[in-house]
């Protein structure tokens, strides 16, 4: 392999591992600091310069190996020379084998933008979800010291009651002990 293609597929291998990474089920904080690390590599220009100019060129070998096996397709086999057709079919297997190692690095180049933005998405709804847990969560415990205020007024409310009606108990006996100890 040349010395273009090994590097192309150096790029392929390490977008292979970033797809690994980033579709791992890893906790949401491992992944919002790895998508955290994508999104900060993305804002800076010199990165953003890099990357166009390298899947430029991964995209004119591609279009190379592209028109390399439509014109290798079209190669006379010859019935005489066994040589000639291994050469022939050698350099169809090379442009074959580069017009795919070109092509899976394209597609996974836009695999990584699509599953980052696709995780960027998930990674604001649980945020979402969790205000709305915690909205929800104090609305139930709201509802729950409600319920006791209400509970707690009426037993108020009894207790109220019962010392009314022990004032009045305690009053109406107390009269009557005033007059016996009067009498004795």
């Amino acid at each position: 392999m040349s010395l273009q293609l090994s590097i192309i597929f150096g790029i392929l291998m390490g977008e292979m591992f970033i797809i690994t990474l980033l579709v791992l089920p890893l906790g949401s904080n491992v992944r919002r600091s790895v998508v955290r690390l994508f999104n900060w590599t993305a804002r800076k220009p010199t990165c953003n310069v890099t990357t166009y100019i390298v899947l430029g060129l991964v995209g004119l070998f591609f279009i190379d190996s592209f028109r390399s096996v439509n014109s290798a397709r079209h190669t006379p086999v010859s019935n005489y020379d066994a040589a000639v057709n291994q050469q022939a079919y050698m350099k169809k297997f090379y442009n074959q084998r580069n017009m795919y190692i070109t092509g899976a690095t394209l597609f996974y180049a836009a695999s990584i933008k699509c599953i980052i933005n696709l995780i960027n998405q998930i990674l604001r709804n649980e945020e979402k979800l969790s205000k709305v847990a915690k909205v929800e969560h104090t609305t139930l415990d709201l509802q729950k010291l409600k319920e006791e205020i209400k509970s707690k007024d009426v037993q108020i409310e009894g207790l109220k009651r019962q010392l009314e009606n022990l004032t009045k108990s305690y009053n109406e006996l107390t009269p009557e002990e005033e007059s016996n100890k009067k009498d004795e």
